[in-house]
């Protein structure tokens, strides 16, 4: 098993660029910082996510990306709705919680099975 830190960084800093747009686009002064972490933090566990390889197991590897990267889309429009709408702290960090615990134990499952 490897890690390919290029296009993790990548992911990264493209994650950074988002949460900063995000939470420009936000109402609120707290609902901002909040959004910001949130997005920044999801984009790093898609980052290493991404990142890992695993040349035994290609759809393994492929599967978990295609998983990862699913959930990203749908944090991220799920994010840009609720930088237009004021909805309480709690509406923003358990759904991306719940989403990205969901992500985590179905990229282990893959990973797992060694397909």
């Amino acid at each position: 098993m490897g890690f390919d830190y290029f296009k993790a960084v990548i992911i990264f800093c493209i994650g950074l660029l988002v949460a900063w747009g995000l939470s420009e686009m936000c109402v609120g002064e707290n609902q901002r910082y909040a959004l910001g972490a949130v997005v920044a933090v999801i984009y790093l566990l898609a980052a290493i996510g991404i990142g890992i390889k695993m040349p035994e197991y290609p759809r393994s590897e492929t599967n978990s990306r295609v998983a990862v990267s699913s959930a990203l889309v749908f944090v991220t429009i799920m994010d840009f709705v609720y930088s237009f709408f004021e909805f309480g702290n709690a509406g923003l960090i358990i759904p991306n919680g719940i989403i990205a615990l969901l992500t985590v134990f179905i990229v282990r499952s893959i990973f797992k099975s060694k397909v």
